[in-house]
């Protein structure tokens, strides 16, 4: 199942160019979900679970679900829905804050522990997929880029556009 994307001619004028490179961002990040989708589907998780699971399982024994949700980059509805899913599938429990009944702890189950080496194998295959046409220098190279856009960006929160513009 191969994903199909569009390829456009470079363009002239600087204003195209930005453009290009944010269509080219968004066309990238199509293919790594869906690849990763393919890739995590046969050991039971969507890309949005093994955020979580990824989150969790990075030297975290448990995480309340505000915590997960901003490592994530989610919002909290969205969180609270995707980990109800996650607990009635088995890949999360939910424990009682002691302290605070109105939250609780997120923890992974024995099960996903378990399957731990079998979901960096996927990461790295997805991985190893959607970036086979760079060397590793340029992949570093990359991954440097790609990291001061996004710590850029979260740092000048863009305004949200209106619907009357």
């Amino acid at each position: 199942m191969a994903m199909e994307t569009r390829s456009r001619s470079t363009p002239e004028s600087g204003a195209e160019a930005d453009e290009l490179t944010t269509e080219l961002i968004m066309q990238l990040a199509r293919r790594t979900a869906f690849e990763s989708a393919a890739q995590l589907a046969p050991l039971g998780l969507t890309p949005a679970q093994f955020a979580v699971v990824d989150f969790l399982l990075s030297g975290r024994s448990s995480a309340t679900q505000a915590e997960i949700a901003r490592s994530v980059g989610v919002e909290q509805p969205t969180m609270a829905a995707t980990l109800r899913r996650m607990e009635r599938d088995n890949l999360i429990v939910r424990v009682a804050d002691p302290a605070d009944g109105r939250q609780s702890f997120v923890s992974p189950t024995p099960a996903v522990k378990r399957k731990r080496a079998k979901l960096a194998a996927a990461r790295h295959r997805v991985e190893a997929t959607v970036l086979a046409a760079l060397d590793e220098t340029e992949r570093r190279e990359l991954r440097r880029l790609l990291t001061k856009v996004q710590t850029a960006s979260a740092v000048v929160r863009p305004r949200t556009p209106s619907r009357h513009s």
